[in-house]
């Protein structure tokens, strides 16, 4: 069973040859269900694959940015017991801005990168809550002066800092008790 070239004519009046398309003897032309089921199977387990992976990144990356937060704040309890100098922190749309406190002024912290307590951007996307005994800080209130405090006696403002992306239902919480003490909570998501 050879297959015999035909010949056609093209836009320019030249004939070339064709071939028929390969078939098996008898079979019809086009898919089958079974074919067209198993490319759909396909795509929707890519689907899933992608749209697992993206939506696990945000979880993580919220994760992470409330660890580092967390050990942010305890660096600034820590360094304050151990200088002797009140550290403060000033909330800024997008970013967050240690300083220290030295009289009346507060004094931030310089870019540099070998310290902990620089400037930090944070992630786009990212929405940062503080509460200061229980009210919402206003990032715009008195742009001179910290809107949270770490003392050098050991003792902190109290403060909450609710992380969340939007869109998601995964929030995470980082409380500072007035004893300097700093913790952090998933609420919210699957199993928080």
């Amino acid at each position: 069973m050879g297959r015999s070239a035909r010949f056609e004519s093209d836009a320019s009046g030249m004939n070339t040859p064709t071939l028929p398309a390969a078939r098996w003897p008898g079979s019809p032309a086009g898919f089958t269900l079974i074919e067209l089921l198993v490319v759909l199977v396909i795509i929707a387990v890519v689907s899933i694959a992608v749209t697992l992976a993206i939506g696990g990144n945000q979880g993580r990356i919220l994760q992470n940015e409330a660890g580092r937060m967390q050990a942010l704040l305890q660096i600034a309890c820590e360094r304050a017991l151990v200088t002797g100098t009140d550290i403060g922190l000033r909330f800024t749309p997008g970013s967050l801005r240690f300083g220290y406190l030295r009289g009346e002024q507060w004094l931030p912290f310089g870019d540099h990168s070998g310290d902990e307590l620089r400037p930090r951007r944070l992630p786009d996307g990212l929405q940062v809550q503080p509460f200061i005994d229980g009210v919402v800080v206003d990032p715009e209130r008195d742009p001179e002066r910290p809107h949270w405090a770490c003392f050098a006696s050991g003792e902190a403002i109290p403060l909450r800092i609710e992380l969340a992306y939007a869109g998601t239902d995964e929030h995470w919480r980082i409380d500072v008790a007035p004893d300097a003490r700093v913790e952090s909570k998933r609420e919210g998501g699957a199993g928080g």
